[in-house]
């Protein structure tokens, strides 16, 4: 069994995400020279690192969106399973997750603490013959001897809470935000083994954040938008019903920002699950920031870095700010 499958602390939700090289330490783009050389205000650093953070959540809690429950460590609240009169598969799901880590893993500066519920309604349907439910009336069945492409359409909520501690001087600040989207994923059977299951995919997904940081007494709020600027293109390996590693191709995220500019980050052949983290072991994205709507007039570039687990965005002066995602493991 594979599809539907969200992601956690140690294995993978759903999700999230996420884009790297597989522990190879390539870089995308030219990440030590951003260009233009402009370095944004304080301000707009702290603006940038929120919707860096959702950006990455969002595409990386798409991207494996649809795989096994297997090693999954949610809590499983409510989940069905059901065959239309067309045909159609239909899947409801709700679960939860509580997660508390240190980061950065090697020398922690701050601690997360954070809680999250889903919620989402799958609709899967295919011209071919292998597409059903489970005897349980859990999880979709899929029968790869007839089974060779099928599409599924989906809604999702997310609700999350993350309080952030400062371990030097204890200073907390809390972020609160809800995710509602909608995602359209095409799927092809790439091949299939006794063990080994390979899978292509064309992604596309929207999602709308509302989010509300408490930090030192005040509080802000704020509502963006995450979505698939380009498709992403995505192959994926599983073994034992549970992914394994994928590989984002091609593709761009774009999301809003609080002043109104418009942030573009674009994937080329980047990889993930070759460690401990769904997040890249090491290596560097791109990203753009453009002025206008049409996305023509660039304000600058800066880079994304992975480190163990750990997010950075490096600026072209060499300014850095580290960002608060909540880690997650491909494997259990």
């Amino acid at each position: 069994m594979l599809p539907e499958k969200t992601i956690s602390s140690r294995s993978i939700l759903i999700s999230l995400s996420c884009v790297i090289f597989l522990a190879c330490g390539v870089e995308v783009g030219n990440p030590t020279k951003p260009s233009p050389s402009v370095t944004p205000s304080t301000e707009v650093q702290e603006d940038l690192a929120l919707a860096s953070s959702d950006l990455l959540d969002e595409s990386l809690s798409a991207a494996v969106d649809g795989l096994s429950a297997s090693g999954n460590s949610l809590s499983l609240l409510a989940r069905s399973c059901t065959v239309g009169a067309d045909g159609k598969v239909t899947v409801l799901a709700e679960s939860s997750l509580d997660q508390s880590q240190s980061l950065p893993k090697s020398s922690p500066t701050r601690s997360i603490v954070s809680s999250s519920q889903f919620s989402s309604t799958s609709v899967l349907s295919s011209s071919d013959a292998g597409l059903s439910c489970g005897p349980a009336g859990l999880f979709p069945s899929y029968d790869w001897s007839s089974l060779k492409t099928f599409k599924a359409e989906k809604t999702t909520t997310r609700e999350s809470s993350k309080t952030i501690t400062k371990l030097s001087d204890n200073s907390v600040y809390t972020i609160r935000a809800k995710a509602i989207g909608t995602r359209s994923i095409d799927w092809s059977l790439v091949s299939k083994t006794d063990e080994v299951l390979s899978l292509s995919k064309t992604l596309s997904f929207t999602s709308t954040i509302e989010r509300t940081k408490v930090k030192s007494g005040e509080e802000s709020s704020s509502e963006i938008s995450v979505k698939t600027k380009e498709a992403l293109v995505i192959n994926q390996t599983s073994k034992a019903a549970q992914l394994e590693s994928f590989v984002i191709q091609s593709g761009s995220v774009h999301s809003t920002l609080a002043n109104g500019e418009n942030l573009v980050v674009s994937y080329d052949k980047t990889s993930f699950g070759s460690g401990e983290t769904c997040y890249p072991e090491s290596g560097s994205l791109q990203a753009q920031v453009y002025s206008d709507d049409a996305m023509s007039q660039l304000s600058y570039s800066y880079v994304i870095r992975f480190d163990k687990g750990s997010a950075t965005l490096v600026f072209a002066d060499g300014t850095s700010k580290e960002l608060d995602l909540v880690d997650c493991s491909l494997k259990n």
